[in-house]
């Protein structure tokens, strides 16, 4: 298992109950191979912190750029913006697929300006790193992105946390058979961890 990277800001995040969550990423927050939305961590972290539904505004195979070019999921005032992207930036099946991999720095520096963009308008922001794969080689490629997730993190202000938390004590981060994507239990397990670190109030 990964040690895991030193979260970012302070914990728990503190939100009323009449603002939103919404979270921004990639397949793993879509639930792609987890039976989606309706299985991923946003849906099971909503039922857990009494905020459900929350906003899945993730797309399979996106990266930051993509989210980016792409209009604005918006936010208001007070809600938060959960983010995870880094899998598909890193290309990390290399020839077996017809992504290109996305500069680190590059990839940094987008995710840095998707998060000044939600914390300019008054929302909370928490980056989530991109998961470890499931092989060394898919692993190597994804490394520097989880460092440069935490990079962002800290120049734009947002808070940060490393997934991998979630699942200490364990061998491995559960994922199915490809290596990249949670399993059932592994967003159960993310879902939860985020929960512990929110703190949910009527005002």
């Amino acid at each position: 298992m990964h040690e895991p990277l030193r979260p970012l800001g302070e914990f728990p995040v503190v939100l009323d109950a009449a603002q939103q969550i919404i979270a921004v990423g990639d397949s793993n927050t879509r639930g792609s191979l987890s039976g989606g939305p309706q299985a991923a961590y946003p849906a099971i972290l909503g039922k857990l912190v009494g905020m459900s539904p929350v906003r899945n505004a993730s797309t399979g195979g996106e990266t930051v750029s993509g989210t980016l070019s792409r209009p604005w999921i918006e936010a208001r005032s007070g809600d938060l913006v959960i983010v995870m992207f880094g899998t598909n930036d890193a290309a990390p099946r290399a020839w077996l697929s017809d992504k290109t991999a996305v500069d680190p720095q590059r990839y940094a520096d987008d995710l840095a300006s998707l998060a000044e963009h939600y914390l300019a308008r008054g929302a909370e922001v928490l980056i989530l790193a991109p998961l470890p794969a499931g092989s060394r080689a898919m692993d190597e490629r994804i490394a520097p992105y989880r460092e440069k997730a935490r990079e962002a993190a800290q120049r734009s202000g947002a808070r940060f946390l490393d997934p991998v938390t979630a699942f200490e004590g364990e061998t491995n981060v559960p994922l199915t058979y490809d290596g990249i994507h949670l399993t059932n239990s592994g967003q159960r397990q993310l879902a939860l961890l985020l929960s512990e670190h929110l703190s949910i109030v009527d005002r």
